[in-house]
């Protein structure tokens, strides 16, 4: 199975594979690191420093995905986490409940993959 956290659970997760889907992510809080999955520095800055809505972000970052979709980068991503033995977490720093691209992504391959990813406490 596939599911959704953030960081700061990471040590919950002992059991799971752990993958960070952020630009930078703690020191051993993750197995790998799939940096193409976070969003890019400039959409980044953008969200950061408030000068772009969360719809203008959610557009630009599905921009992103649609990319990797056409690329087949996603497709070959979900098979090779799917393969994995044990339950795996993609990991980035926001909390439960707080906007985050994890949210959008999990989204995106649930209804572009067919996966069915959750949030974990």
């Amino acid at each position: 199975m596939l599911y959704t956290s953030y960081y700061g659970n990471h040590r919950k997760f002992k059991d799971m594979f752990r993958v960070s889907i952020s630009r930078t992510a703690p020191t051993n809080s993750f197995d790998l690191q799939l940096t193409k999955l976070a969003p890019d520095a400039e959409l980044l800055q953008k969200y950061k420093s408030d000068s772009i809505t969360i719809e203008e972000y959610t557009q630009a970052y599905h921009r992103q995905l649609t990319k990797h979709e056409d690329s087949g980068y996603l497709a070959q991503v979900v098979k090779a986490l799917l393969e994995v033995p044990n339950d795996v977490v993609l990991l980035c720093y926001e909390k439960k409940g707080d906007f985050c691209h994890r949210h959008l992504l999990a989204d995106w391959l649930n209804s572009h993959h067919g996966t069915n990813i959750q949030e974990l406490e």
